[in-house]
């Protein structure tokens, strides 16, 4: 499982990458998505998934996740368009 705390991304105790405003960084510092209201872009500027209701949609293959099911994978306490974007990023 992979761990948000503070605005360090974890990941069975290593650091990983890191939340900075609206951007994920890997632990090299390059940003590698970002997010807003309900929508998460990877580093190219595409839309990689959006909150629809109770589910995560990712565009690129019209694939649903449910947002209680991702919450398994992503913990802490950041909304939930940031933990899809991290479990596409860094997951």
């Amino acid at each position: 499982m992979i761990q948000v705390v503070n605005n360090e991304i974890m990941r069975a105790g290593i650091k990983i990458g890191y939340i900075e405003g609206g951007h994920i960084h890997d632990r090299m510092g390059k940003i590698v998505a970002y997010f807003s209201n309900q929508e998460a872009l990877g580093s190219d500027g595409k839309k990689i998934a959006y909150i629809s209701g109770d589910y995560i949609i990712l565009p690129r293959n019209n694939t649903k996740v449910r947002i209680e099911d991702n919450n398994k994978f992503v913990g802490g306490l950041v909304p939930d368009v940031c933990r899809a974007a991290i479990r596409l990023t860094l997951g």
